[in-house]
């Protein structure tokens, strides 16, 4: 599984420009299917006909993209119809960029639902989506945002230059996700400097990012961000910014319950671990080619169903329409019967599958022999990736050797991470055993979620680790409470899936020794990290305005994660979407307001539905 936002608490120490990465949802391009603005488009409108093709195409940032029986050219467009949607995992904590917990899956919802400032197209750039426009000075410590005029919320508030600096503010006030927006004190807006500083009710902030968001008195829809430092890339962050609107921004507690965004469908109704439900927009401001609105679903029905075998069966047996899945075997099989199914796949910016090891010296009081780091590296020589990949990923993808796939910034054909060497590896186990006295097992506690088919691959890779003199204790957690242990430190190493996007920029929340705060308390940085040279090239990254500075800076981020190897990377990503033959235009391809395409992220979990369709 992968997290993709989290709670932390603590001190800024020497932060330069932390940033709104965390809550945000980061957009990257790849897609192999592409609407345009002539006769012959994909996903057009009524009365448009599909380009459609199979084939697979490299993409940007490396890896490919492909689809498989999407629509021949010549077919007509239908808008209209309901889709059954199969989720990996259920989001219990709701859906609100700011409020919630979401599961990777569950930002597919986010993005029925929500629209985000800006996006990041197929040409690699940014382009405005509820921004007309955001430009930086020519340090990048301002920023100036022009709102899109004319776009209501679903009840029906305007979007406007308030409704964006609220969503700020609301960020660094969240107990969630505040130091993902640079605070590490209390909340701002409400401080008050004239009363006496309480640890509960009135913290003095202690800023790393924001000096000012105003908006303009004489326009409205005009925002300036002062920044205390440069943010070179701050547009790249804001293609995360799903706006909520300001009413949901004012009632946590039931916002996340009941959604509610600018996008292409309403939230309609949900039943936790059942199904949740979106309706067509009937007022959607964003048009497709045809002239009409987008969407061209009437209806979306989103089923999470944690277990890898039933989701299958779902599609399968008819009762879904569309599931997503990056499970090895469930592609390879489904890549064999391609004639019987439409396919997408993404591998664009990949996520890496990994074990993440918590590094925190001490976990519930006991020596944590995963804070040294010859145990670590031990452990990583006793794995045979390459039998591990084929058992478990179907050699789907080529094993992982760091946190960026070929074609991402950052990274190197040799990151200097440990390959496999299972003598070394036990060598290193034997020492650090006898140096601590024991005679037995090194017993480490090896986390996953409820899947059984995750508890298959920590099966696997505990009998490595069981020949080298290390006991894995399997233990399972339920999605939902799975992230949460990660945010307060309560595991030692778990089975992860995380750092997907072309911009290096989007893991400094993850990585950055400010956020891996001593558990009990919650922390985003999950592993408790704490590098000097990884604080240093991420700083780099976020604030230097060269590009080929912050390529260099990625490097070194990738060469100490090499060195110090605080995860056991397995292999980067691939996605796959699988729907009925009638399914069409999977990718999720959009058209922008300013013509550009939009397509699905790095992640296919992130995909777009504005232009979905129901062949027949």
């Amino acid at each position: 599984m992968q997290p993709t936002r989290g709670t932390s608490r603590g001190r800024a120490g020497k932060v330069l420009g932390l940033a709104l990465a965390c809550s945000m949802i980061a957009i990257a391009c790849g897609s192999s299917t592409k609407e345009t603005t002539g006769t012959t488009v994909a996903g057009g409108g009524a009365g448009t006909t599909a380009a459609g093709g199979a084939g697979t195409t490299a993409a940007a940032g490396g890896g490919s993209v492909s689809t498989v029986a999407q629509s021949k050219s010549g077919d007509t467009i239908k808008r209209g119809g309901k889709l059954t949607y199969a989720l990996e995992a259920e989001t219990a904590t709701g859906y609100s960029s700011l409020y919630s917990n979401i599961a990777i899956s569950g930002e597919s919802v986010m993005r029925a639902i929500y629209d985000p400032l800006m996006a990041i197209s197929d040409d690699g750039k940014t382009h405005g989506i509820l921004a007309e426009s955001m430009k930086p000075n020519a340090d990048a410590t301002q920023w100036v945002v022009k709102m899109r005029s004319g776009i209501k919320f679903h009840d029906g508030t305007p979007l406007d230059g308030a409704a964006l600096k609220a969503y700020i503010e609301a960020g660094r006030c969240s107990p969630l996700v505040a130091t993902a927006f640079g605070e590490f004190g209390g909340c701002p807006s409400t401080f008050d400097p004239a009363k006496p500083e309480d640890p509960k009710t009135n913290r003095k902030p202690v800023s790393t990012i924001y000096k000012a968001t105003t908006v303009d008195p004489a326009d409205p829809m005009k925002v300036t961000i002062d920044l205390l430092a440069p943010f070179a890339i701050l547009d790249y962050s804001a293609a995360g910014w799903w706006l909520i609107s300001p009413k949901g921004i004012a009632d946590p507690v039931n916002s996340p319950k009941n959604p509610v965004g600018t996008g292409p469908f309403k939230f309609k109704d949900w039943v936790v671990n059942d199904h949740l439900t979106v309706v067509k927009n009937p007022d959607y401001w964003l048009k497709a080619p045809d002239g009409l609105p987008y969407p061209y679903l009437d209806e979306i029905t989103f089923k999470p169903i944690d277990d890898v075998a039933a989701r299958e069966n779902c599609l399968r047996g008819g009762q879904c329409d569309m599931l997503q899945t990056s499970n090895g075997d469930t592609i390879s099989k489904f890549r064999a019967e391609k004639a019987d199914w439409s396919l997408y796949e993404n591998s664009v910016g990949a996520e890496t599958a990994h074990i993440m090891f918590n590094v925190a010296p001490t976990i519930k009081g006991k020596e944590n022999p995963l804070a040294d780091v010859n145990v670590r590296t031990g452990l990583a020589k006793c794995t045979d990736f390459a039998q591990w990949n084929k058992l478990r990923n179907a050699d789907i993808s080529p094993v992982a050797n760091g946190p960026y796939p070929p074609g991402v910034d950052g990274y190197l054909k040799d990151s200097g991470y440990p390959t496999y060497d299972f003598a070394g590896g036990k060598a290193l186990i034997d020492a650090y055993k006898a140096s601590k006295g024991i005679t037995g097992d090194l017993e480490i506690e090896f986390g996953t979620t409820a899947d059984p088919f995750n508890r298959g691959s920590n099966e696997l890779q505990a009998t490595y680790w069981k020949k080298c003199g290390v006991n894995g204790v399997i233990d399972q957690t339920e999605q939902g409470q799975y992230i949460t242990r990660a945010l307060v430190g309560d595991f030692q190493a778990f089975g992860w899936r995380n750092f997907g996007g072309l911009n290096p920029d989007r893991n400094f929340v993850w990585w950055l020794s400010a956020f891996a705060t001593d558990a009990p308390g919650v922390a985003l940085n999950f592993g408790r990290i704490k590098d000097p040279a990884i604080d240093a090239a991420l700083t780099k990254i976020r604030t230097s305005v060269d590009p080929s500075g912050r390529k260099a800076a990625a490097e070194e981020v990738n060469k100490a994660f090499g060195k110090g190897v605080y995860n056991l990377w397995y292999a980067w990503t691939v996605w796959q979407l699988v729907g009925a033959k009638k399914v069409q235009n999977m990718g999720g391809s959009w058209i922008a307001p300013d013509g550009a395409v939009v397509s699905n992220t790095a992640r296919v979990s992130q995909h777009a539905f504005h232009s979905i369709w129901i062949k027949g």
